[in-house]
């Protein structure tokens, strides 16, 4: 039972280093997208065309299937020069939901 109880904190404290983890390759990943690093934007994301990513905005919903349909539509984004004015997306307010292999973040 003692072995139990000393546990919990263990698994608690590598869930928030694992969320933690998620957390800086988001922001990261915002970072180079902010700054037209193609590369590094790149470097970021899942080099596999089995992982699926949805965004929602007041457009609706955007769903993308693999990494190649993710990347080929973006070149054309890195070629342009930045705008200034662009509104970013804040990143103090992740929610990150970890499920076994599957992360979920709001």
């Amino acid at each position: 039972m003692l072995f139990v109880a000393l546990s919990l904190p263990i698994v608690a404290l590598s869930q928030e280093a694992g969320k933690q983890k998620i957390i800086d390759v988001i922001t990261g990943e915002l970072d180079a997208w902010y700054k037209k690093d193609g590369a590094k934007w790149t470097d970021a994301i899942v080099h596999s065309n089995d992982f699926i990513l949805t965004s929602a905005s007041q457009d609706g919903y955007y769903r993308v299937h693999g990494f190649d349909s993710l990347v080929a539509p973006c070149e054309q984004y890195f070629t342009t020069p930045a705008d200034p004015n662009v509104k970013r997306i804040s990143k103090t307010d992740f929610k990150v939901n970890i499920k076994g292999s599957i992360a979920i973040v709001d």
